[in-house]
């Protein structure tokens, strides 16, 4: 059952995490991967099934190969770079972070807030440092997924299995009714934005440099590391890392936690991956509620969330403007169930 799906143990074993085909289900078996484990994926029929299919992204596959080769040499790296750069990687991660969660994800694609140009400028330089795809894409991409959650023209759809949802779905060619859902959607908003333009133009160049090399050389030139120790560690494998606390959003959070907002979805409150995703683990209340710039009820004093902290602390000097809060519609919500109840 649905119910079942989501009440997995943490421990589950990779060979387990698996989703049942459900008598009500959007998608077919032979339209997705509801029963196939991690392990078929890596070997097994879905695999098969897609490779027959010319359904592999080959370039994707080819640079998350090397995204996770040079993330290895950064482990390899650590223990001979100076402190400083340990320090500088572990510093890019909520930097690189926020350029996600406050940036593309909260700003750009649910435009919960207004942000004066100088903030939007910071965030699409340490979107850049993420390199999660254009601002532009990102976007898109969240926008169908809010959109059509769980169905065929969910990106990332959670129903397909934990391994599709955090990165199988990069690595085969989007399902037609994802194409189909974002040609629906307008985005003129995010072509009025020169900052996301700008960063479109120059993708996947300038997003690559920021990711990759900028951090070398701001190591090189500051505290004299050595450069390429310093782009395998404060590079490839903080991007790494923050990759998958991204991804995480996706399968993790889809798939274990608590649903007190939204009972029938299947985003869960997760605060362990709201840990490494800065405040992004409370997704129930935010797929409930996506307009609401905090993407969780309370704040940092009750729930995880930086995030909504960073905002905050831009709201005070002025910086941030018009953030949209959904605890109104919440606490009728509540009234209404109450008194459905007595």
């Amino acid at each position: 059952s649905h119910s079942n799906t989501r009440g997995m143990a943490i421990g589950t074993t990779l060979d387990n995490i698996r989703f049942p085909s459900f008598a009500n289900d959007k998608m077919t078996p032979k339209e997705g991967d509801t029963t196939y484990t991690m392990w078929e994926w890596w070997g097994g029929e879905a695999t098969v099934r897609h490779y027959k299919a010319g359904n592999f992204n080959w370039p994707m596959i080819i640079y998350m190969a090397f995204v996770h080769y040079t993330a290895i040499l950064g482990c390899l790296a650590v223990t001979s770079v100076k402190w400083e750069t340990l320090m500088w990687a572990y510093i890019l991660w909520p930097i690189s972070g926020l350029g996600i969660t406050a940036g593309v994800h909260r700003l750009w694609a649910h435009r919960s807030y207004n942000a004066h140009w100088t903030v939007r400028c910071w965030l699409m330089l340490a979107n850049s440092i993420a390199n999660q795809g254009s601002i532009y894409h990102w976007a898109r991409d969240h926008r169908v997924h809010h959109k059509h959650s769980e169905t065929n023209a969910d990106p990332h759809n959670a129903t397909r299995g934990f391994f599709y949802a955090h990165v199988g779905w990069l690595l085969i060619k989007k399902h037609k009714d994802v194409v189909a859902a974002g040609r629906l959607l307008d985005f003129s908003d995010l072509h009025e934005d020169g900052f996301v333009m700008f960063q479109k133009r120059l993708d996947p160049w300038f997003t690559l440099f920021m990711s990759y090399l900028f951090p070398g050389y701001v190591a090189q030139y500051c505290w004299g590391e050595a450069f390429w120790p310093a782009v395998w560690v404060a590079g490839a494998l903080r991007y790494c890392c923050v990759l998958h606390f991204t991804w995480c959003v996706n399968s993790a959070a889809h798939i274990w936690g608590d649903h007190p907002y939204d009972p029938s979805s299947w985003p869960s409150e997760n605060p362990f991956v709201s840990l490494g995703a800065i405040g992004e683990g409370w997704h129930n209340w935010h797929h409930k509620y996506p307009f609401d710039y905090a993407a969780s009820e309370f704040g940092i004093g009750r729930q995880f969330n930086p995030t909504k902290l960073f905002i905050d602390s831009l709201a005070v000097v002025g910086l941030v403007t018009k953030r949209k809060r959904a605890t109104g519609a919440w606490t009728k919500l509540k009234e209404k169930r109450s008194a459905e109840i007595t």
